[in-house]
């Protein structure tokens, strides 16, 4: 290989090195956050101790049950309305055609990619 590569060479490794770090840095931090979340990781009696009314008069689970009736009325209406909205939407239809286009030319941009590396190991 030519002097003249050698940096180019190096910082390509210097940048695939950091994209790995981030990668698994990222897959890392996700793992930890949805484990602490998630109740199964969890004592029963932690999970009974969250579930657990205490103190509650009968009067305070009627109205707490109209009051969630009340607003889960009123979320039906608002889901519906928005389900209706956002049928076809145009960022939906962009979305498609960006992802369509990416995964039919993929296979040339890696072809494209090889064919300029083995041209440019054989150039002096």
């Amino acid at each position: 290989m030519a002097k003249r590569k050698m940096p180019f060479i190096k910082l390509s490794i210097i940048f695939a090195i950091m994209i790995v770090l981030a990668i698994f840095y990222s897959w890392g931090s996700s793992n930890k956050n949805s484990a602490q979340s998630s109740m199964m990781d969890q004592s029963m009696g932690n999970m009974m101790g969250e579930n657990h009314l205490k103190d509650i008069t009968v009067r305070d689970l009627i109205i707490q049950e109209e009051q969630s009736e009340v607003v889960q009325s009123q979320t039906n209406e608002e889901s519906n309305a928005s389900h209706h909205e956002s049928t076809g939407s145009f960022l939906e239809t962009i979305h498609k055609i960006t992802t369509i286009t990416i995964v039919i030319l993929l296979p040339f941009i890696i072809a494209g990619t090889v064919f300029l590396l083995i041209i440019w190991f054989d150039t002096p």
